[in-house]
């Protein structure tokens, strides 16, 4: 018997997320999976939203290995978007909405984009370069009004079938393609398989200690790599994703509080920003629900770090190191920043990753 990397008797493999959300939908259906302030949705109802998201796309010719790519600001639908895409066989990029004209025309056209997830307001500026994308064959729009020449939404999940998609998902398929303008020239795209983003959760999950009755606070934008990072491991453990429009500093308390999430991720100027706001400020919201707080995605400075660690005395502080191309490399606790004379090291390598240093 050939072994190919599949059990004998197996039909799918277990090295994306989708075996394991399928998981916790079988196990535990009723667990809320996504939140907003007005809004929440169970593991089971997720599930079911996503696959006919995935089917509605491939009944409407779009397959496997066309690309997917998102204009939007922070909303619930990114995880569907993200889970559905998977089913369906179809990698994705998440784009930065506050793009323009020419950025946007290169980013579409250099990733092969035939298929944008956008809000109305994104919808506007998309549509006016139409005549200059010419792989896109559907635009999808989130939310109303839905403008002509856009496909609703909600519209596909009301049609789409219910069963799982019978598409051959790959561990060497990929996944994402973040654009990283850590390059000369224009921002290349940095190619992800299903097999790293797995793996690099795992690592996430292992590193920081994540269990499936966390809950994690998204105010950082959802395109970008670190955050997708955070949010793909909490979904990975089947813990809960409360979404937040935007950043605000005095409104990212309120949040904290209100949801009394579990684990907080911000770039460091965002914890900056938010525990600089005067003390009597601070002092109105309670912290005391965070058990992680972790920054990434630009340099550690040790004043912030010493905020975080004053103010979220409940909660492991760290600093992490990314990379668009792999996800999470390394990790510093402010116990080694500040207490073990390790300020400004971007710390050691996370879980089953190897370093080499080369000049």
């Amino acid at each position: 018997m050939e072994f190919i990397g599949m059990q004998p008797g197996k039909t799918s493999l277990t090295s994306n997320c989708l075996n394991t959300v399928r998981g916790h939908v079988e196990k535990n259906p009723n667990k809320i999976a996504l939140r907003t302030e007005n809004f929440s949705e169970t593991y089971a109802e997720m599930w079911q939203r996503c696959t006919r998201l995935a089917n509605a796309m491939i009944d409407m010719g779009i397959k496997k290995p066309d690309l997917a790519i998102t204009y939007m600001p922070n909303c619930y639908q990114y995880v569907e978007i993200m889970v559905a895409t998977i089913m369906a066989g179809l990698p994705l990029t998440l784009g930065n909405y506050r793009l323009i004209g020419d950025e946007i025309i290169y980013q579409i056209n250099d990733s092969g984009a035939t298929i944008l997830f956008v809000h109305p307001e994104q919808f506007e500026v998309i549509s006016s370069l139409r005549d200059q994308l010419p792989n896109v064959k559907l635009i999808i729009v989130i939310g109303e009004p839905v403008p002509e020449g856009a496909t609703s939404y909600e519209a596909l999940i009301a049609i789409g079938s219910s069963g799982v998609p019978d598409v051959a998902i790959l561990p060497e398929d990929l996944h994402l393609l973040f654009y990283t303008s850590g390059t000369t020239g224009n921002p290349k795209g940095a190619a992800r398989s299903l097999f790293c983003d797995y793996n690099m959760s795992i690592s996430t999950i292992i590193e920081l200690g994540l269990r499936g009755d966390d809950s994690l606070l998204v105010v950082a934008p959802m395109y970008a790599a670190a955050t997708f990072g955070y949010v793909y491991s909490t979904l990975m453990v089947g813990g809960t994703i409360c979404v937040a429009p935007a950043f605000v500093p005095e409104e990212t308390l309120r949040l904290i509080d209100f949801y009394k999430p579990t684990f907080l991720f911000m770039v460091p100027i965002m914890f900056d920003w938010m525990l600089s706001l005067p003390a009597e400020t601070i002092a109105k919201y309670d912290l005391s629900s965070l058990r992680i707080a972790t920054a990434c995605g630009a340099p550690m400075h040790t004043t912030i770090f010493q905020k975080m660690a004053d103010h979220f005395k409940n909660a492991a502080v760290l600093n992490m190191l990314g990379c668009s191309e792999l996800g999470f490399v390394t990790r510093i606790t402010t116990d080694e920043w500040l207490k073990q004379g390790k300020a400004n090291s971007i710390g050691k390598a996370v879980f089953d990753l190897e370093l080499k240093i080369f000049d």
